[in-house]
């Protein structure tokens, strides 16, 4: 091959500047765990990138602080390899560390590369071998392109720094001699493949079989990598077996291998296990199988919901007994209403075994004479202690398990806990479980380690149309197991799709109607993203190529540099190439095949960016016009360069068994850029629409495709598919792509890392350019970049700026902190906080609460007016220089007043699959409001139109996406009717009437009262204050709340009248639990994630909150106002209550637990943001919490590696923003 230099002019990082740069990892609360200093890397490179690049790519140990270079035979000097110095590094302390210069690690990598090409021959001469090494260093150290993670964590180990390590079962095909060989190092031959597809055999412990195979998946999970297979060839449930019986089904061994996933993730990856399950429509096992996620899911909340019904109903149980009142007892079922004094109850339980029901007082022996010795008596008065375990004596517990049993609790279960109590058991209690995903609740269950898909042929497709029959097969005869309509089970994929984000859809037609190699054998499955699509057992590379690198904007105009691109593609299709010489592989059989068939993986990102820039909206057709230009470019440039080395080194093994039908497969390639001439497909594909592409070179893409076939009639082509479209998700973030894979933006306004740890707020880069291809002015721009993210300044600002606030009290140090504060906050009550602001300054100020600028007099109307100024709105809709018809431009992923329809996703995809060798993985985005029929319409639609996968995620349709500020159960009910309806509710079943007042009775609190004052902040942007009032005793007599400064004056009213109305049934001797049972669990908004509370992670509402809180400070000793004042226990059972809701206990049998209702999340407090002194932004406890997430586009799932609330749908994954880690194999 030969080689000209296009990036570089002599070595490779001319006039690139490399600079030291330093990586944190922290804790939730903000606490540095681990540092990583002295990081070398390109100046230009954002935090963001240096954290993947320290924290995921970098060496942690092992490269020796000197090295030399092992002569070799025909090998360049510059290529020799390298091994640790020990005579050198004789008497240095240290002489094993890590990679900190990137410089290194882009050397052992692309040096790897162009050592294994130099010895088999893929460079025509030393010089182009030392282009291609120059070239591709500048390109990863420009973030032009990157290879897929394995390639950063394993190639160049051994050849850059002699590291060895022990084999791990891999195999590789000898280039020289073709033989299969057992790899005798770890690093020696690297595993650089990313994607695996795997078969299974309907055997139990044979090689190939269901066991072996979960074997293979570990080994591949192990090293970063994933795998999915096809499972149809496994037998239904019930199915006959050759020993006579019959099988257990296709779905208990899908649970095994989900289990065997999930523990490779909990022992020690950073993520989960990467797994696809496949399995083909006809199955008998479909509809369970379709179900399998969704039921699962269903469990986790009949465990999340159950385990709360049954901690409620312990706690009560343990306050019944230990409530229970020794002094006077009325003995219902031991005699006729008789009351005993403790005294003569010692002599009656030695005749009281707490089984005889109608025992009479007549029947104790009240003499002492009885009582025979110490160990008698002591058992005596045991058994007075258990009177209070028993229901039919104590009333109170009587009840509470009865209601226990009508929720639901197992009278087995109650009886344990009765037991554990009369034992003397200490904290029995129930463990509380969630609906978090990484939560026990989730562990427990099945189906939550895969993505799962449901292959579908072209048959099926038109039977649901049709709505015919469907057959299913058994596995070994091949006879019909049942018959049904295929639009029930057609039904269920969309319902479970709409319930749970699975199953996707594969189309099995189309899929095979595409591949190049069918004469050996067909294509079943996919890598676990979807994207790779070839035959089982064999493997794929990837490689991504940062499209924005290639766009030119000069004076307003844009231009997309093809040529540099096709270069591009052509050094990326060798690399790919190589790596496959260079490789080794976790089984015998995936060697030999991935060798043989040579598949490539060459992709893109950053077309959502290219499009916003150019000024392109998404969802256009000029959009997908400049999507099908750029990927024929790709798809050609790469097969050309496949058959260049064909020429030169010979076609992929397999090629002339297969050569008719990949002629016949290229050739529909280039039909797609015409709209006519396909061969042998039933559905046409999504033709590249000329007249609508920006682009004008349609002869130049003609000819690249009649050189493509030209030279695979000659030559024939070295790789059997060289291309796809993956998530990009982690190489994505190393090369500070804006937009992932063939994604649109995410968002207009996003966040940034900073080297302390901390993040700030920036506006999408995209969006001036954007503007300047829109042909707007500079003013005009910088007038609509103010609206978005506003001016950052205070001093021409409404109402609130600099002279108001130096009437106020601010001085010039104070009004300095506040300008800083601002370019990281969303509002100005935000910026101006006493974390901002300072103690000093609130002490000066007589500042009492956080809501400063609402103790100064502003009223929320002209804080709203000042936010806008200065924070700006963090959406372009409605600003006023903003024509309409360019909104579209701007359009994001993310679900708000705009968005890309789900519609312009599947098109999306439709315009750029017929120039792909594989598949595309990408989010089908779905609002919250999509219905099921939506989720139908799109997976039809995707077959009609020529895509080979699908994945849909309906916003909200995973159970731990946190709430947000627009739905709650306020949508189905509002106040007033859920109000009414508890009160007919309670008037009907009202069942306990422990609760006696006496009307007309007020009790007075003294003027000067304590209690105690509660800052909280609700889903990231409600805050308000919540303060008690106490009588002398401690008891709490009044409430109210105050600091609401952005929900309105009419709120705030309401929430004033609410307060002087409990604390005046509190006066008047109304119960705290009654309140706390008639206002705990509102529905209404603002709800979600609480931050400021000890205990309280969550509340449905304020109102919900305030009640939460009660009961956990004041609870225990506030239930019952008669009850408190009839209880008296003795000082060898129980001291009296607390003022701090806790109850002490001596000799007691049990004791009450300190409430805890709401364990959802363990969410500290991060959401107040501040400038710090340094102006770095946010500070790093402070980073943006769940809730806030959420509603920034987010799936609210936590990231296993940085623990933050950033993960998002990439393709059929998720991907942390944050960090990078993903959820897949890329």
């Amino acid at each position: 091959m030969y080689f000209s230099r296009c990036f570089t002019k002599k070595g490779p990082y001319e006039g690139i500047k490399f600079v030291e740069r330093s990586s944190e990892i922290r804790d939730l609360s903000g606490k540095l765990i681990k540092s990583f200093e002295k990081i070398i890397v390109p100046e230009n490179w954002s935090q963001t990138a240096v954290d993947i690049f320290a924290q995921k790519y970098c060496r942690k140990a092992g490269v020796a602080k000197i090295l030399k270079r092992i002569p070799e035979e025909g090998v360049p000097e510059w290529l020799w390899k390298s091994e640790p110095d020990l005579e050198a590094m004789y008497g240095i302390e240290e002489k094993f560390g890590a990679e900190t210069d990137a410089r290194n690690v882009f050397n052992r990598i692309v040096g790897t590369w162009t050592y294994w090409g130099w010895k088999y021959k893929y460079f025509n001469s030393e010089s182009d071998a030392k282009t291609f090494y120059d070239e591709l260093c500048n390109m990863v150290a420009l973030q032009k392109a990157a290879p897929n993670s394995p390639q950063w964590f394993n190639t160049g180990m051994h050849w850059g720094y002699g590291i060895e390590g022990g084999a791990q079962g891999h195999y590789y095909v000898d280039p020289s001699t073709l033989e299969i060989k057992k790899s005798k190092s770890a690093y020696e031959r690297p595993q650089p493949h990313a994607c695996f597809i795997q078969s299974v055999s309907d055997d139990l412990v044979n090689e190939g079989g269901i066991m072996d195979l979960w074997v293979r998946e570990s080994r591949i999970f192990k090293y970063g990598s994933g795998s999915g297979t096809n499972f149809s060839i496994l037998r239904a449930a019930n199915e006959s077996l050759s020993s006579g019986g019959v099988s257990s089904g296709m779905l208990s061994f899908l649970k095994v291998g989900d289990s065997v996933a999930g523990a490779i993730k909990s022992g020690g990856a950073n993520r989960r296990s990467a797994k696809m399950v496949t399995v083909d429509v006809e199955h008998p096992d479909i509809e369970s199988y379709v179900k399998w996620k969704t039921e699962e899911e269903d469990k986790v909340v009949f465990l999340s919901v159950g385990s709360k019904i049954i901690n409620e109903a312990i706690k009560e149980i343990n306050l019944s007994c230990d409530s229970f009142d020794f002094d006077k007892i009325n003995l219902d079922n031991i005699s006729d209403d008789v009351s005993i004094n403790l005294d003569s109850l010692n002599d009656f339980c030695k005749t009281y075994d707490g089984n005889k029901n109608d025992l009479h007082l007549s029947d104790a022996n009240l003499s002492d004479e009885n009582i025979e010795s110490d160990d008698e008596k002591s058992n005596q008065e045991n058994n007075i202690r258990k009177l209070k375990f028993n229901p039919k004596v104590n009333k109170r517990l009587g009840k509470a398990l009865r209601k226990a049993e009508k929720t639901g609790v197992p009278f087995g279960y109650l009886d344990r806990i009765l037991k554990l109590l009369e034992q003397g058991v200490e904290n029995v209690s129930a463990k509380i479980l969630t609906t978090e995903f990484e939560s026990e609740a989730y562990a427990s269950v099945s189906g939550q380690n895969s993505n799962n898909s449901v292959r579908v042929t072209n048959d099926f497709m038109r039977k649901v149309e049709n709505d015919e029959d469907f057959d299913l097969v058994y596995r070994t005869s091949r006879g019909i197991a049942k018959t049904c309509k295929a639009r029930s089970i057609w039904s269920e994929i969309s319902k479970s799709a709409w319930l749970c984000a699975d199953p996707g859809l594969q189309y099995d037609t189309t899929i095979n109607e595409w591949h190049t190699c069918p004469q050996s054998g067909r294509i079943n499955a996919s890598n676990p993203c979807s994207e790779y699509m070839f035959l089982d057992d064999t493997a794929c590379n990837l490689a991504s190529i940062n499209l924005l690198k290639f766009y030119k904007h000069n004076e307003g105009k844009w231009s997309f540099e093809s040529d540099e691109f096709s270069y591009a593609v052509r050094i990326w299709t060798l690399v790919l190439e190589i790596s496959i010489t260079m490789a080794q592989y976790p089984s015998k059989i995936i060697a030999e095949k991935s060798f043989d068939f040579r598949t490539l993986g060459l992709g893109y990102a950053n077309l959502g960016a290219l499009m916003m820039q150019s000024g392109i909206p998404y969802d256009s057709e000029e959009g997908r016009a400049l999507a099908a230009y750029v990927t024929a470019i790709m798809h050609g440039e790469s097969y050309k360069t496949s058959a260049e080395i064909a020429k030169e080194l010979g076609a992929f093994a397999k090629y002339d068994k297969n050569k008719d039908s990949m002629m016949r497969v290229i050739k529909n390639h280039r039909a797609a850029l015409y709209g006519h001439g396909y061969e042998d497909i039933e559905i046409n594909p999504i033709s590249l629409d000329w007249d609508k592409c920006p682009i004008k070179e349609k002869k130049k893409v003609l000819d690249l495709w009649d050189e493509v076939i030209d030279l695979g009639n000659k030559y024939g082509f070295r790789n059997s598919q060289v291309t796809l479209l993956a998530p990009t998700g982690t190489i994505g973030l190393l090369m500070d792509c804006d937009t992932l894979g063939i994604e649109p933006d995410f968002a207009l306004v996003k966040h940034k890392k900073l080297s302390g740890g901390g993040y700030f707020k920036i506006i999408n880069n995209s969006i001036k350019p954007a503007l300047k291809s829109l042909d707007y002015s500079d003013s005009d721009i910088n007038k609509i970049m103010n609206y978005i993210i506003g001016c950052s300044s205070l001093e021409d600002s409404p109402y609130i700026n600099h002279k108001t606030l130096t009437e106020k009290g601010f001085d010039k140090s104070d009004i300095g902190k506040l300008e800083k504060a601002l370019a990281n906050s969303f509002s100005i009550s935000q910026a101006c906080s006493k974390w901002t602001m300072g103690d000093d300054f609130c002490k000066r100020l007589g500042i009492e609460g956080n809501n400063i600028l609402a103790e100064l007099g502003f009223s929320d109307e002209e804080m709203g007016a000042c936010s806008e100024y200065a924070c700006g709105t963090s959406s372009i809709v409605g600003c006023p220089y903003m024509k309409e018809s360019d909104l579209a431009v701007f359009d994001c992923a993310t679900h708000g007043e705009r968005f890309v329809s789900w519609e312009g996703h599947v098109k999306m995809i439709a315009s750029v699959q017929p120039f792909l060798s594989g598949a595309v993985s990408k989010t089908i985005n779905m609002p919250n409001n999509a219905n099921i029929s939506d989720c139908a319409e799109a997976y039809s639609l995707a077959w009609k139109i020529g895509v080979k996968a699908i994945a849909l995620y309906r916003d909200g349709s995973k159970l731990s996406q946190a709430l947000n500020l627009t739905g709650s159960s306020s949508t189905y009910l509002d106040d007033e009717e859920l109000s009414n309806e508890e009160d007919t509710l309670k008037s009907v079943t009202n069942e306990e009437k422990d609760t006696k007042l006496e009307r007309g009775y007020k009790e007075k609190i003294p003027y000067k009262r304590n209690g105690y004052t509660q800052k909280i902040n609700i889903s990231g942007g409600y805050s308000f204050y919540h303060t008690t009032g106490e009588n002398e005793k401690g008891e709490l007599r009044e409430i109210f709340t105050s600091g609401m400064g952005t929900e309105g004056a009419s709120f705030r009213s309401l929430m004033s009248c609410f307060s002087k109305a409990i604390s005046i049934g509190l006066q008047y001797g109304v119960p705290l639990k009654e309140f706390v049972s008639a206002f705990k669990f509102t529905k209404f908004e603002p709800s979600g994630i609480i931050n400021g509370h000890d205990e309280i992670n969550f509340a449905d509402s304020l109102i919900d909150y305030i009640f939460r809180d009660l009961e956990s400070r004041y609870g225990k000793n506030n239930v019952s106002k008669d009850f408190q004042h009839n209880v008296s226990l003795k000082s060898n059972d129980a001291s009296a209550f607390k003022g701090n809701g806790s109850i002490n206990v001596n000799n007691s049998q049990s004791k009450p637990q300190k409430s805890n209702n709401l364990n959802q999340s363990d969410i500290k407090n991060k959401n107040d943001l501040s400038g710090d002194e340094k102006g770095s932004g946010f500070d790093a406890k402070q980073t943006v919490n769940k809730a806030e997430q959420t509603k920034l586009g987010y799936t609210g799932d936590m990231c296993a590696h940085c623990k933050e609330f950033s993960m998002r749908r990439v393709g059929t994954c998720l991907q942390c923003d944050k960090c990078g880690s993903t959820s897949g194999c890329s």
